[in-house]
């Protein structure tokens, strides 16, 4: 079997990856992939997985290839890694090893530079993990190896503190130092998910300084005999951070007393377990960042349980909570809470009364009831997520400081003037699966700061453009897929508008549909059914840096069409129609700072078939005299190969990017781009 290497080369610059899969040959030489012998030292990355490899006599040819995949074959012979110097990442997942393979041999040399190795899925019974290599391997996977009973590290440890991954090894017994049984070992991570092992003792010889992994097997007591959190943390193994501690779908039904006080961590996930009832102090003199105990079936919190914690962030979702007063008034430092997917009852300003460095609330798909004014005491709240029925609640979540609403699985009745008043700081509003009977004409009146509004996700709304005449400040309007014809003058008023989306619409612009929006740096007009574009439809857009006019019916561009566009950087012309255009027209010396132009799946290319190549030759350099073109995609249209050839040498003088995002190997081409 050969293979060409020009089918895996993206660009003229870059490098190349080689990615093959169930190939079925057995043998693996370099002359497999004649006659691109040149191109060998760009490849960087080679993986022949699942292919029934058993023999590779050399690789040596690949003098930059940095990564290496041959999981899933039947090799038993690895000599041919005796001369690859640059291989950082080895994968041979799903292999058979002999206890004198040359692969053990290969990790151990001073001069390796490995530093991820995959040996997952193996027949290993035991291995020596070799620390005392120069540049040492920093990461071990050695999961799934059912057969793995032992692992042993030889000789010092030194700085290097390896991320180990013992996933699903349910025989692992022994992790123990090469002349010290009692020597402690510090590793920077460690992976012992779906194991179901006694951890009292295989952890025993083992520190750990970032994170620990123990989801998915069976603890159904914390305590210092079934994981001594001690023993795993120690002074010079330890990082600034503190540690990490995943306990996730344990089946967890009780911690015991103080059995993370006085700890230093950094995110302790106990999500998905049983936890039912918290009563008494878990964290004391503790500092953690982020705690995670949603999906757990907690109906009761203890106020204790958070006493004395210093704590960023608490995840209570999907749990069973009807009642949060007192939940969180020692828990003072806390700055985000999500209460999502709880039977909450009624909220009451005590439940966050103590909370003033609260940031960030999610009470969404809780369709509490609120009452009193609950967040007027928070003076730091700044993002709100909730679900309401009906009524927004409006004086009673009213916070002055809000800068992000987000409306989440609401259904509301119409939205009116009064539905935000007060929200004079809010910045960004938005919706998300939810639905109003109606909105008046001067629903966000008053919203002064208003910088970003997505209305998508309401649901069935017909939208009236003038509920927008009021923010003067708004700078992102997202009105993708909501069936508009025309604009008029309704956003003339939008005056700071950064970035519009209209994608999706069947919208009839007329020249002046985007008068007045001088700000605007980004305009998405895709799959708009547009079969022509006004004279002068962008001239008053002298700031746009982004164009997309992808998806239409475009076949022909007036002149003049981008006049004015001086500062436009991206423009996508592609899955259109056009042809007749000459392409140094085009490449507009006019849009001086134009980087990127799409012009894929057209019909271009055509009208160059019967004009003299000189006079040809002379148009597309006058693509070369553009000052900042980098990329250009002019695949799928109507190329001759005697024109593209032309094209593709003024293209390379500049060092334009030209290869396409979709190649077109398998057909005629020049350099992936199909012709005739």
């Amino acid at each position: 079997m050969k293979i060409n290497i020009r089918d895996f080369l993206d660009d003229n610059t870059t490098n190349i990856s080689i990615r093959l899969n169930n190939c079925n040959f057995s043998h693996v030489d370099e002359w497999i992939y004649t006659p691109w012998e040149e191109y060998m030292k760009q490849v960087v990355e080679l993986r022949i997985t699942n292919s029934s490899v058993n023999h590779i006599r050399s690789l040596s040819k690949f003098k930059q290839l940095r990564i290496l995949d041959l999981s899933s074959n039947n090799l038993s012979d690895y000599t041919f890694l005796s001369r690859m110097t640059s291989i950082t990442h080895l994968h041979l997942g799903h292999s058979n090893f002999s206890p004198h393979s040359f692969l053990f041999a290969y990790i151990m040399r001073e001069t390796t530079k490995l530093s991820i190795l995959d040996l997952s899925y193996s027949n290993l019974t035991n291995f020596t993990i070799p620390i005392n290599v120069r540049g040492a391997i920093k990461g071990y996977d050695l999961s799934h190896s059912d057969n793995l009973t032992e692992i042993v590290f030889e000789s010092s440890l030194g700085d290097v503190r390896p991320y180990l991954n013992f996933d699903g090894n349910r025989n692992l017994r022994k992790i123990q130092h090469t002349y010290n049984e009692n020597y402690f070992i510090c590793v920077s991570s460690l992976d012992w998910s779906n194991s179901h092992v006694n951890f009292t003792d295989t952890l025993k010889n083992l520190r750990v300084s970032d994170k620990i992994i123990l989801k998915d097997n069976y603890l159904s007591v914390l305590n210092e005999t079934t994981l001594n959190l001690t023993r795993l943390r120690f002074h010079w193994c330890l990082n600034d951070l503190g540690l990490s501690i995943d306990l996730s779908n344990t089946s967890l039904v009780n911690i015991s007393d103080g059995f993370f006080n006085e700890q230093l961590l950094n995110e302790l996930n106990l999500s998905f377990n049983n936890l039912s009832t918290l009563e008494y102090p878990l964290f004391l003199e503790s500092q953690l960042v982020y705690l995670n105990l949603s999906s757990s079936n907690i109906s009761s919190l203890s106020p204790n349980v958070f006493s004395n914690l210093t704590v960023e962030t608490i995840d209570l979702s999907n749990n069973n909570l009807r009642w949060l007063d007192g939940i969180f008034s020692r828990a003072h430092t806390i700055k985000k809470i999500i209460l999502s997917s709880n039977p909450i009852a009624t909220i009451t300003k005590s439940a966050f009364k103590k909370c003033r460095d609260l940031e960030s609330l999610d009470l969404t798909n809780t369709y509490a009831l609120y009452s009193g004014n609950v967040f007027a005491t928070l003076p730091s709240l700044r993002n709100f997520n909730a679900s309401f029925s009906k009524s927004l609640y409006t004086s009673e979540i009213l916070n002055m400081n809000l800068s992000n609403l987000t409306i989440v699985n609401s259904k509301l009745d119409k939205l009116n003037s009064s539905s935000f008043k007060g929200f004079y700081k809010l910045k960004k509003l938005t919706f998300v699966n939810s639905s109003t009977s109606g909105m008046s004409e001067d629903v966000f009146k008053g919203l002064y700061s208003l910088r970003n509004i997505d209305i998508r996700g309401l649901s069935d709304l017909s939208v009236d453009l003038k509920i927008f005449k009021p923010l003067t400040y708004l700078e992102v309007l997202d009105l993708s897929n909501y069936k508009l014809k025309k604009l008029q003058t309704n956003l003339k008023t939008l005056q700071s508008l950064k970035t519009l989306n209209l994608s999706s619409n069947a919208l009839s612009l007329e020249k002046d549909s985007f008068s007045g929006l001088t700000k605007l740096e980004i305009l998405y007009l895709t799959d708009n059914k547009l079969s022509s574009l006004p004279a002068g439809l962008f001239a008053p857009l002298e700031k746009l840096t982004h164009l997309y006019l992808n998806k239409n019916d475009l076949q022909q561009l007036a002149s003049g069409t981008f006049s004015n566009l001086n500062n436009l950087e991206v423009l996508d012309l592609s899955n259109n129609g056009l042809y007749r255009t000459k392409l140094h027209i085009l490449v507009s010396v006019s849009m001086i700072k134009m980087q990127y132009l799409y012009l894929q799946n057209n019909n271009l290319g055509s009208e160059y078939a019967h004009e003299d190549s000189n006079i040809r030759k002379n148009e597309f350099k006058l693509i070369s005299t553009h000052p900042s073109l980098k990329q250009i995609d002019i695949n799928n249209n109507e190329w001759q190969c005697n024109t593209l050839i032309d094209l593709v040498v003024i293209f390379r003088d500049r060092n334009i990017s030209f290869v396409p995002a979709k190649p077109s190997y398998k057909e005629t081409n020049i350099n992936g781009i199909s012709c005739s």
